[in-house]
């Protein structure tokens, strides 16, 4: 009899209700072997399920961090996005049904090139990006495509806020060059002021495909595959510089390099100083298939 009570009392799961119920442990006293046994059980299950809850009562301020976390992040990311967006937006107000439009596909040809020409220097010169080609291309890329966490990543300060407003003018000028409404040198007024806000959002545009898109770090090289080496300065000090930086070669190039053309008549002295106040501008040029020192308004013969 006693064998059969504790039998039942394991097997069940609910030990007590079925222990009380059984008409042979009624007549067994208070406190008795099969009792306390079943009463034991039932505080280990208990204990159990306490410290259960108290694991994942623990857990939950640490999940709400990692998501606050990736909200914070993906709203950012969307801020940049918008702001780049609304660089456009005053441009297209001034456009007009008669004017001439924007030569999208030299547009488009002429960024592959500068990016031929950016991707070839990162792989000639960064053994760590030609190590990263080997291996799963398309999985390795998507594990490297991911939104930024923190402001910087693990580039020094020059590369950051000198080489990629750099990048950036250099990709702006390449929407000036085929923008037909854009003024060639820098005037104080409204046309000059939309031109150069619709180059700086073709250069976030750029930025962020150089980044993550499918000719970019992020797929040669695997650029942000560990999350430290991705950063939100390279989406926002790249737009932001190259509109700065283009502003600052128009006003060199007109109040500086053509007042000292305009006292020498030495093509070698006049296409050095084209190419030492305006850098990004050869980089454009060389991609658009001129010369480094080319300029529309001032031929420089040979």
């Amino acid at each position: 009899m006693v064998s059969r009570a504790m039998m039942r009392c394991f097997t069940s799961t609910r030990h007590v209700s079925r222990c009380s119920a059984s008409p042979a442990d009624m007549k067994r006293p208070v406190g008795s072997f099969d009792e306390r046994l079943c009463n034991r059980g039932r505080r280990i299950r208990v204990a159990r399920r306490i410290r259960s809850l108290g694991a994942w009562y623990r857990l939950i301020p640490s999940l709400r961090q990692q998501t606050h976390t990736r909200t914070a992040g993906r709203r950012h990311f969307i801020s940049v996005c918008l702001l780049a967006l609304l660089a456009v937006v005053p441009a297209s107000a001034q456009s007009s049904a008669t004017a001439p439009s924007v030569d999208k596909k030299g547009v488009f040809l002429d960024s592959m090139a500068l990016l031929a020409i950016e991707h070839g220097i990162r792989l000639g010169f960064q053994p760590g990006t030609r190590r990263e080609l080997r291996g799963n291309f398309w999985r390795d890329y998507r594990r490297s495509v991911r939104v930024p966490t923190t402001w910087e990543d693990t580039d020094s300060w020059p590369v950051n806020y000198v080489g990629h407003p750099i990048h950036g003018a250099a990709a702006g000028y390449l929407w000036l060059e085929h923008d037909p409404k854009a003024p060639i040198t820098i005037e104080f007024d409204n046309r000059y002021w939309v031109s150069r806000s619709r180059a700086a959002a073709f250069a976030a545009a750029y930025s962020f495909q150089f980044e993550i898109g499918p000719i970019s770090e992020a797929s040669i090289g695997n650029v942000g595959r560990r999350p430290e080496t991705t950063g939100w300065v390279d989406y926002v000090v790249t737009p932001t510089g190259a509109f700065g930086l283009v502003i600052a070669e128009d006003a060199l190039d007109k109040f500086l390099v053509e007042w000292a053309e305009r006292h020498t008549t030495n093509r070698v002295w006049r296409a050095s100083l084209r190419l030492i106040f305006n850098p990004t501008r050869a980089m454009s040029n060389t991609a658009a298939g001129h010369l480094p020192w080319y300029r529309p308004d001032r031929a420089l013969a040979w």
